[in-house]
């Protein structure tokens, strides 16, 4: 959906300079004091509301971060706004389909379509769940329905399982493979520890 720190700034203040400068480094986890803790409730409440109560809420508040560096203004060069940097048209069609408020600049219902564009992305692309899934439900945050769909398909002529994101991540866009281990970075996972969560070059 966007291309990772590629947005503008706007009316930086002390503790969003912190969070910009800890976007340049990927050993800085979630928990960390330089990301604010402000937007917590709202990915606890919809993490919980279309992933259920089992759902570890810190993958999209590390999502939050990898997209905005949790900056509520930032608008991206192709037009993506707010936290989670979604696009007017995809959130429109979110907020429509939950009854949503259309308020792609208020934090919370753009975390709200956020997650829940994320539960769509589930069950399209990540049927295993897991690690796999996860990977498989950002690099279609990132890159798009479109082009995953196209991933897809040349892993499937390559022979790869379609639900293997490291056979996978060979044929995503450069700026997706970075985005999904910059998430997985920040929730203090390393993807490239272990063959059953490594999204691979």
């Amino acid at each position: 959906m966007t291309r990772t720190g590629r947005y503008w700034l706007l009316g930086a203040g002390p503790a969003l300079l912190l969070a910009t400068l800890a976007l340049e480094d990927p050993t800085l986890p979630v928990d960390s004091a330089a990301w604010t803790e402000r937007y917590d409730p709202f990915f606890r409440k919809y993490g919980k509301r279309y992933f259920g109560p089992t759902q570890d809420w810190r993958w999209f508040k590390a999502q939050g971060i990898a997209e905005s560096g949790l900056d509520a203004a930032a608008i991206s060069e192709r037009g993506a706004r707010g936290i989670m940097q979604m696009m007017p048209a995809t959130f429109a069609e979110v907020a429509q389909a939950e009854d949503l408020p259309a308020s792609i600049h208020s934090a919370r219902w753009n975390i709200a379509a956020g997650i829940r564009y994320d539960a769509q992305l589930s069950r399209r692309f990540a049927a295993h769940g897991g690690d796999q899934g996860r990977a498989l439900m950002l690099a279609a945050y990132n890159a798009g329905p479109r082009r995953m769909r196209i991933v897809q398909q040349r892993g499937r002529k390559s022979g790869a399982d379609p639900q293997d994101w490291n056979a996978l991540a060979r044929h995503a866009p450069a700026a997706t493979r970075f985005y999904v281990r910059r998430v997985f970075f920040l929730m203090g996972r390393d993807p490239d520890s272990s063959a059953s969560q490594r999204p691979s070059d």
